[in-house]
């Protein structure tokens, strides 16, 4: 099974499918990755990295087998791949060693072209070009992997499942997990072996995605990636891993999911990339308008520096027209995360308090479909949009069974609540507060906190509040400014926001208060305000 899998993997990825894998390769052989993927700046070097006695090296990937005619094609790619500097803040001028990585092999007439032209570089003083090919890297593929493959039949079933996920759809979540925990957990509790077997998460992971990759299924990517950092961070807190055995592994899981969305951001923000192609029913196109516009915000929000203000303008006029054309829906609380992500993107770029506007709407609209006077009530966050639309959709089939009810209780109106508190938007909560205090704030709290990082855990209680009858003004901002939060949020959250908001969009289960006013603490302002004094 494994060499007809690897195979067929390895015959449907693109470059940024064996990306990661290869980064992994590299890392396990003592390199320090310090770019991986590709941007308009690269200059043919799609990862860059420093080996273990600090030499500078960079690779430029590439799908498939080179011919001569394929050769011809990408030889401009190639020649700045050898002849230009490294373009890295951590990189002054020094000498790099420039290497093509391809998935096929070269064919003999290439193989003479670049030992040609490797000529002609040393006459002229530069590296010359050296070369992997597929076979290469199949082998240190499976080298990595080959003592983790799941051998009791239900565990390789579970796994063929997931492989054979069709590419377009959603990803298992709790399959994904469920397949990260058993690969981790199996190694005991020796951190060595633990540490081996991080570095083979990503190359399953990248097995995993491989039709996601193939259709470009961007956010499927997203969620796949994201899934392994949280648990690669997960098995670091659990085993008290020191960082030199799982933060390369950790951040290549990180740097592809960021990678994923930024695809995503770019096919957004398209002329009419929304627009369904056929006939389609309006929420599913709501429903992507929504992870579109949660998508675009969180991207920008995780940029340390925008220096295309104009693509910072396209993209909030993109969310602001889903907003107020009413082109977004709340399928469930499992959507918020997506919500919140606008809000604070809006903040940061909007004057006219627009995110105010849909901050509250959130509050109305959750209150109110959750309360005393709502006979269902919003889904929970452990079900996602893909779910909840089959079941209406059989529903009108009247073939779906009655979902249990989720009235009087919600997980992320505490947050949502926390967040207008921030806003001084005191008049507006007033008025809703009545409705507010029928549904009570609902929190489920890990016994271990690194568990907070895990889809799913047994061990851990479920929290629920009542909001105030009446409730305090000076109280309410007294709680929302204080930064107790942090002691219910993983080390790994509060040093790494960006993966935190990842970590929210994927897992809106996890989407506590806590968590929202880190988040808000993180992202806002982080555009520079759009406010006037």
């Amino acid at each position: 099974m494994r060499e007809r899998l690897l195979e067929d993997w390895f015959g449907k990825i693109g470059e940024r499918g064996f990306e990661v894998p290869f980064s992994q390769v590299l890392a396990t052989k003592g390199h320090k990755i310090l770019r991986m993927g590709h941007s308009p700046i690269e200059h043919g070097k799609d990862i860059i990295t420093r080996d273990a006695k600090r030499r500078l090296n960079a690779y430029q990937l590439k799908q498939g087998t080179i011919d001569i005619k394929e050769w011809e094609r990408i030889q401009p790619q190639v020649v700045a791949l050898v002849e230009s500097a490294v373009d890295h803040p951590n990189v002054g001028n020094e000498r790099c060693q420039p290497w093509l990585v391809i998935s096929g092999s070269f064919s003999t007439p290439v193989l003479d072209r670049i030992s040609a032209h490797n000529q002609t570089w040393k006459r002229r003083k530069l590296p010359t070009l050296k070369v992997i090919s597929g076979k290469e890297l199949l082998t240190d593929f499976s080298s990595l992997s080959k003592d983790f493959w799941p051998v009791e039949v239900p565990e390789i079933q579970a796994f063929i499942t997931l492989y054979q996920n069709a590419g377009d759809a959603f990803i298992d979540k709790p399959g994904y997990s469920k397949f990260c925990l058993r690969l981790i957990k199996t190694g005991g509790n020796v951190k060595a072996e633990v540490a081996r077997r991080i570095s083979a998460l990503n190359i399953f992971v990248s097995y995993l995605l491989s039709n996601a990759y193939a259709v470009e299924n961007h956010w499927a990517v997203v969620e796949g990636w994201t899934i392994a950092a949280s648990h690669i961070a997960w098995a670091a807190s659990k085993y008290s891993l020191p960082q030199k055995q799982w933060l390369a592994s950790f951040e290549l899981a990180q740097a592809a999911a960021m990678s994923a969305l930024e695809k995503l951001k770019d096919e957004a923000l398209k002329d009419k990339a929304l627009n369904p192609h056929t006939l389609e029913w309006d929420e599913i196109t709501r429903v992507r308008g929504t992870y579109a516009a949660g998508a675009v915000a969180a991207w920008f929000l995780t940029q340390k520096e925008t220096e295309d203000t104009q693509e910072v303008a396209h993209a909030t006029a993109f969310i602001r027209n889903l907003v107020e054309t009413r082109r977004t829906v709340i399928w469930g609380e499992s959507s918020t995360p997506f919500f919140i992500a606008m809000v604070i993107f809006l903040a940061n770029t909007s004057a006219d308090r627009i995110d105010e506007g849909l901050l509250m709407s959130l509050v109305r609209a959750i209150s109110e479909a959750n309360g005393r006077r709502s006979k269902q009530g919003l889904p929970d966050p452990y079900e996602d949009a893909d779910s909840i639309l089959e079941r209406q959709v059989r529903r009108l089939k009247k073939t779906a069974p009655r979902p249990r009810t989720h009235t009087g209780r919600a997980y992320s109106l505490e947050g949502l609540v926390f967040l207008a508190a921030r806003r001084l938007l005191k008049n507006h909560l007033n008025a809703h507060w009545a409705a507010i205090t029928y549904v009570d704030f609902i929190k489920f709290i890990p016994t271990n906190i690194s568990d907070f990082l895990l889809w799913h855990t047994d061990k851990g209680s479920l929290d629920s509040r009542q909001p105030g009858k009446p409730q305090s003004w000076s109280k309410l901002l007294t709680t929302v400014r204080s930064k107790d939060y942090q002691q219910n949020l993983p080390s790994v959250i509060l040093g790494q926001p960006r993966f935190a908001l990842l970590f929210a969009l994927v897992f809106p289960q996890r989407l506590t208060s806590d968590l929202t006013l880190f988040l808000d603490d993180s992202f806002l302002m982080r555009l520079g305000s759009a406010r006037p004094n």
